[in-house]
């Protein structure tokens, strides 16, 4: 099984990407411990109040408090998980075959038989493989911003000699919806985890 051709990733935008999301980690970290400590000194301070509506008025603004608390752990988890997704992403390759598609990354390879191949959309942002895995349609998507306008162009070219090709737009939307790709896409958004796997 000859490679017609291998796609690798842009490590240094990962990198670049990687120590954006490790600055947000940080900053919304500290900002939570923040509000944490500053909501903890608010609720002591409106127990410890003789006055009614002082102590009302300490509590609303803890539930403020309570409230970006909240906020900044839900974004710091979201970028901890982005900093996962792009880790795993480094050394990313896509490798073109007469018979199938090979994802490799750090996490392994995964194979994608020619058969098992159902769709593979080419949009302006990228380009989305669909195969079938335990009976069930399973999305990979690749990404202009990690490979390049260039590369996806050239990716698309030599994925349009596949059954189920296309670039039409009202032929993608009727397909998702069809399949219900919007579901599946939200339910596991990175598919990288899929190179754990390998193919039955």
């Amino acid at each position: 099984m000859e490679a017609k051709h291998e796609f690798t990733i842009s490590n240094p935008r990962l990198a670049i990407d990687l120590c954006i999301c490790f600055i947000c980690v940080l900053f919304f970290g500290a900002h939570g411990l923040y509000f944490i400590f500053g909501v903890s000194k608010t609720i002591f301070a409106a127990f410890r109040s003789d006055i009614w509506l002082e102590a009302v008025a300490h509590l609303g603004i803890a539930i403020m408090g309570i409230i970006f608390i909240i906020l900044y752990l839900f974004m710091t988890l979201f970028f901890i998980k982005m900093i996962r997704i792009n880790y795993h992403l480094l050394s990313l390759a896509i490798s073109i075959f007469d018979d199938g598609i090979e994802i490799t990354s750090k996490a392994g390879k995964f194979l994608i038989p020619k058969s098992y191949i159902l769709h593979l959309f080419h949009y302006t942002t990228g380009v989305t493989l669909v195969w079938k895995q335990r009976d069930a349609p399973v999305t990979f998507n690749v990404r202009n911003k990690h490979f390049g306008n260039k590369t996806i162009k050239e990716m698309a070219g030599l994925l349009s000699r596949f059954e189920g090709y296309t670039e039409d737009k009202n032929q993608i939307k009727r397909i998702r919806k069809n399949l219900k790709l919007d579901h599946i896409f939200r339910k596991n958004r990175y598919e990288y985890q899929l190179c754990k796997q390998r193919a039955e």
